[in-house]
């Protein structure tokens, strides 16, 4: 009999006495008062190296209490075994309206929006702190309480049309697909994950913020000029109005094949000259160059693929069930349930796969730099506006 439940216990322990052990690490770097000897007196003045650390020593201090708070309700949620007392509850609700446990999808589906209200309600005293206390503090926060509670319903009522039908039918294909089950889920999430990734700047992403086309000037001149010098289909190019919710500011590409767009925030405009921002488009180019965004594609596809068939193999375990004290064997909670027996694998992954982000941003600013772009005051400007720390430990990078 395998002690799924005390190893999952003891995994959530470990993995948070080791990321609090990191965050301690990294904590006593932000209380450093001198300017590192390695970075140039021309980058960063005292006082604003002084504003960074305090930025980052804010954020440390939540970090420790948001992540043990977290912990204390993951334990909690195990050790009462409060997710069969939510299934139950789930069943309660849905029998109200003439619906039976053999409505196993739309019992799911109330499951999961209970959990998603009662999460949302804990989770929002830190979100709100965050935002209006510690971003406030340091200039950050643009948005309003309003803006706020706005931005939260809409992203409630997206779930509601776009998540909920498509959690349906990834039910429908776990019931309906028999042995193979994992192979056509998998192939259903990564025609999601498509869709998804073509729709959300243009259908979705303007429900929360407004996007403006480039007007004809300069700047525009030189980003289509770098983009033709690189081969980059560039088609479409928009500013944002990030500056509506946060001083932090960005610029990405997205779009397959032939129908590439760049979108820059508002904030990257007034922080970098033309001259800058051109510099930080070739760094961008350079994840495009080098396909960096394929390949993260491929590898998270290719993992996930795997995590559904290691699933497939463990939906019909009763024992993982009985475990956590559910008496029947529902598709979701089989899916839960075993994405705690396979948070081991899954931080490793993750470790891995932030190893190949920091190295792609390596490659990516030597591509730069093989262009003729010198992003070191460029990277120094953006540094200093978003208060970015400058000394950070090793293991915590």
């Amino acid at each position: 009999m395998v002690p799924y439940y005390e190893l999952i216990l003891g995994f959530i322990t470990i993995a948070y006495i080791f990321e609090t052990y990191l965050n301690i690490r990294q904590h006593k770097n932000y209380k450093v008062k001198a300017i590192p000897k390695s970075v140039p007196p021309s980058i960063i003045s005292t006082d604003e190296f002084r504003k960074s650390q305090l930025y980052g020593l804010d954020k440390s201090n939540f970090a420790f209490v948001q992540h043990a708070f977290d912990y204390i309700q993951g334990i909690i949620i195990l050790v009462f075994g409060l997710l069969p007392v939510l299934w139950d509850y789930s069943l309660h609700v849905i029998s109200r309206f003439g619906y039976s446990s053999s409505y196993e999808i739309i019992h799911s589906l109330v499951f999961i929006m209970i959990f998603m209200v009662i999460n949302s309600i804990i989770s929002m005293p830190f979100e709100l702190y965050s935002t209006f206390v510690i971003e406030e503090r340091h200039g950050f926060n643009k948005q309003t309480l309003k803006l706020f509670i706005v931005d939260k319903m809409k992203g409630f009522c997206l779930f509601l049309v776009l998540g909920m039908p498509i959690v349906a039918a990834a039910l429908k294909v776990i019931r309906w697909g028999g042995e193979y089950f994992w192979l056509y889920l998998w192939v259903f999430m990564m025609a999601v994950a498509l869709v998804t990734v073509t729709i959300y700047p243009t259908f979705i992403a303007p429900i929360f913020n407004k996007f403006e086309t480039l007007p004809d000037s300069p700047l525009r001149s030189q980003i289509y000029a770098l983009a033709q010098r690189v081969d980059f289909p560039l088609t479409e190019l928009y500013t944002v109005d990030g500056s509506k919710r946060s001083g932090h500011s960005n610029a990405y590409f997205y779009g397959f094949f032939k129908n590439k767009r760049i979108v820059l925030y508002d904030t990257l405009l007034e922080q970098l000259d033309n001259d800058g921002i051109i510099a930080v488009l070739a760094h961008e180019l350079g994840h495009f160059k080098m396909s960096h965004t394929y390949k993260n594609l491929v590898i998270s596809q290719a993992y996930l693929l795997v995590f559904l068939f290691l699933f497939g193999q463990s939906i019909h375990n009763v024992e993982l069930f009985r475990s956590f004290g559910f008496s029947t064997e529902p598709a979701l909670i089989g899916l839960t349930l075993f994405s705690y027996v396979y948070q081991p694998v899954d931080h490793v992954f993750g470790f891995l796969m932030h190893c190949l982000s920091r190295h792609f941003e390596y490659q990516a600013d030597e591509y730069a730099v093989k262009l003729g772009y010198d992003l070191t005051e460029s990277l120094a400007k953006i540094s200093k506006h978003n208060l970015s720390g400058l000394v950070i430990d090793p293991l915590y990078s």
